[in-house]
């Protein structure tokens, strides 16, 4: 049986050694560990930023934590995880920032239209997911969001 190559997985696998420390298996099990441990660090996540964010701590300082949201976020995205997406968009890291280019994944599991990119016009896609996000759904077999009427 031929490996699932999908755009999803692959984006798993390539940030998967930011976080391996913190799941013991990478064979079937991978997928729902490593899961159940990105929702955790998420809401984590969330609530420190919002409580620092809510004390005035600089922005500076609330850089790294927008990193790390941003890195969950993309990652919780390939499993299916449409509520993320504004996540990722409001915490790009700047273009000096290796990471930067995993937003990438809004552009290749959304049926976005041509010419929308996260970097040039997050808005855009902001806007065009509050219209369409009744009629997206993540699609199993292709690791990827299709819109009810099938496009891709």
């Amino acid at each position: 049986m031929a490996e699932n190559t999908s755009p999803a997985r692959k984006f798993r696998k390539s940030i998967l050694s930011e976080f391996q420390k913190y799941v013991s298996n990478t064979n079937a099990e991978f997928d729902t560990e490593f899961y159940t441990y990105l929702e955790c660090e998420y809401d984590k996540v969330k609530i420190k930023l919002s409580k620092l964010f809510n004390e005035g701590t600089s922005e500076l300082l609330l850089k790294a934590e927008k990193n790390g949201l941003f890195l969950i976020s993309v990652e919780l995205f390939t499993f299916g995880r449409l509520d993320v997406a504004e996540d990722i968009l409001d915490n790009i890291p700047g273009k000096r920032v290796t990471a930067s280019h995993l937003a990438g994944i809004l552009n290749r599991l959304l049926p976005l239209p041509p010419g929308f990119s996260p970097f040039e016009n997050p808005n855009a896609i902001k806007q065009w997911l509050e219209e369409k996000r009744s009629m997206l759904k993540w699609d199993e077999s292709l690791e990827r969001y299709i819109l009810e009427d099938g496009q891709y």
